[in-house]
Protein backbone atom coordinates (compact mmCIF):
# COMPACT_ATOMS: atom_id res chain seq x y z
CA UNK A 1 0.00 0.00 0.00
CA UNK A 2 2.96 2.42 0.93
CA UNK A 3 4.35 1.63 -2.56
CA UNK A 4 1.64 2.64 -3.81
CA UNK A 5 1.16 5.90 -2.20
CA UNK A 6 4.58 6.59 -2.95
CA UNK A 7 4.80 6.03 -6.67
CA UNK A 8 1.46 8.29 -7.01
CA UNK A 9 3.53 11.11 -4.76
CA UNK A 10 6.26 10.33 -7.49
CA UNK A 11 3.97 10.50 -10.08
CA UNK A 12 2.26 13.96 -8.87
CA UNK A 13 5.35 15.67 -8.47
CA UNK A 14 6.53 15.04 -11.99
CA UNK A 15 3.19 16.02 -13.56
CA UNK A 16 3.23 19.20 -11.31
CA UNK A 17 7.19 19.52 -12.32
CA UNK A 18 5.67 19.19 -16.13
CA UNK A 19 3.33 21.43 -15.78
CA UNK A 20 5.48 23.86 -14.25
CA UNK A 21 8.21 23.38 -16.95
CA UNK A 22 5.05 24.63 -19.72
CA UNK A 23 4.23 27.84 -18.02
CA UNK A 24 7.46 28.73 -17.45
CA UNK A 25 7.88 28.02 -21.67
CA UNK A 26 4.70 29.92 -22.33
CA UNK A 27 5.76 32.91 -19.96
CA UNK A 28 8.57 33.06 -21.24
CA UNK A 29 7.24 33.36 -24.71
CA UNK A 30 5.02 35.61 -23.68
CA UNK A 31 7.55 37.97 -22.53
CA UNK A 32 9.42 37.61 -26.73
CA UNK A 33 6.39 38.66 -27.64
CA UNK A 34 5.59 42.03 -25.62
CA UNK A 35 8.96 42.39 -25.57
CA UNK A 36 8.83 42.70 -29.66
CA UNK A 37 5.59 44.13 -29.55
CA UNK A 38 7.63 47.20 -27.62
CA UNK A 39 10.28 47.50 -30.11
CA UNK A 40 7.82 47.45 -32.76
CA UNK A 41 5.51 50.14 -30.85
CA UNK A 42 8.69 51.70 -30.46
CA UNK A 43 9.63 51.65 -34.25
CA UNK A 44 5.98 53.23 -34.92
CA UNK A 45 6.41 55.75 -32.16
CA UNK A 46 9.54 56.86 -33.65
CA UNK A 47 8.38 56.81 -37.41
CA UNK A 48 5.81 59.54 -36.18
CA UNK A 49 8.15 61.39 -33.71
CA UNK A 50 9.87 62.12 -36.92
CA UNK A 51 6.89 63.14 -39.34
CA UNK A 52 5.15 65.31 -36.61
CA UNK A 53 8.86 67.30 -36.04
CA UNK A 54 8.81 67.65 -40.19
CA UNK A 55 5.17 68.77 -39.87
CA UNK A 56 6.14 71.22 -37.25
CA UNK A 57 9.06 72.66 -39.03
CA UNK A 58 7.66 72.76 -42.50
CA UNK A 59 4.64 74.41 -40.74
CA UNK A 60 6.84 77.31 -39.35
CA UNK A 61 9.88 77.10 -41.58
CA UNK A 62 9.26 77.39 -44.84
CA UNK A 63 13.34 76.39 -45.73
CA UNK A 64 12.76 73.00 -44.26
CA UNK A 65 13.06 70.36 -47.22
CA UNK A 66 10.64 67.70 -47.48
CA UNK A 67 11.68 64.18 -46.11
CA UNK A 68 12.07 61.18 -48.17
CA UNK A 69 10.07 57.77 -47.25
CA UNK A 70 13.79 56.41 -46.89
CA UNK A 71 14.55 58.35 -44.64
CA UNK A 72 11.44 58.05 -42.64
CA UNK A 73 11.91 54.17 -42.00
CA UNK A 74 15.47 53.92 -41.61
CA UNK A 75 16.28 53.38 -38.36
CA UNK A 76 19.56 54.77 -36.35
CA UNK A 77 21.70 57.16 -37.90
CA UNK A 78 22.78 60.80 -37.28
CA UNK A 79 20.76 63.91 -36.64
CA UNK A 80 22.74 66.01 -38.58
CA UNK A 81 22.01 64.11 -41.96
CA UNK A 82 18.15 66.01 -41.47
CA UNK A 83 16.76 69.15 -40.89
CA UNK A 84 14.67 69.50 -37.31
CA UNK A 85 14.59 70.80 -33.80
CA UNK A 86 18.10 69.17 -32.98
CA UNK A 87 19.49 71.98 -35.85
CA UNK A 88 17.50 74.73 -33.77
CA UNK A 89 17.87 73.24 -29.98
CA UNK A 90 21.52 75.90 -30.08
CA UNK A 91 18.93 78.85 -30.96
CA UNK A 92 16.82 78.20 -27.80
CA UNK A 93 18.08 80.01 -24.87
CA UNK A 94 18.01 78.06 -21.47
CA UNK A 95 15.98 78.89 -18.34
CA UNK A 96 17.13 79.35 -15.59
CA UNK A 97 16.28 76.95 -12.59
CA UNK A 98 13.80 79.53 -10.77
CA UNK A 99 12.27 80.33 -13.75
CA UNK A 100 11.53 76.90 -14.77
CA UNK A 101 10.15 76.28 -10.64
CA UNK A 102 7.89 79.30 -11.00
CA UNK A 103 6.09 77.55 -13.83
CA UNK A 104 5.35 74.59 -11.57
CA UNK A 105 3.42 77.09 -9.41
CA UNK A 106 1.73 79.33 -11.80
CA UNK A 107 -2.18 80.61 -11.45
CA UNK A 108 -3.85 79.91 -14.08
CA UNK A 109 -6.33 82.56 -13.50
CA UNK A 110 -3.58 85.41 -13.00
CA UNK A 111 -1.40 86.23 -15.83
CA UNK A 112 1.92 88.40 -15.03
CA UNK A 113 2.72 91.27 -17.22
CA UNK A 114 5.66 93.22 -16.45
CA UNK A 115 5.64 92.29 -12.50
CA UNK A 116 2.04 93.61 -12.44
CA UNK A 117 -0.73 90.72 -12.29
CA UNK A 118 -3.74 90.68 -14.71
CA UNK A 119 -6.69 88.56 -14.57
CA UNK A 120 -7.97 86.61 -17.33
Amino acid sequence: MEEKLEEKLKEERQNREREIEKMKAQFIELMKEAIKGSQEASTVNNRVLKLLVLQFDQQYDPNTQPISRSRLSSSGGSNNDRPGPSSKLDEVPPISRSQSLDSLHSDDSVTKIGGSSQFR
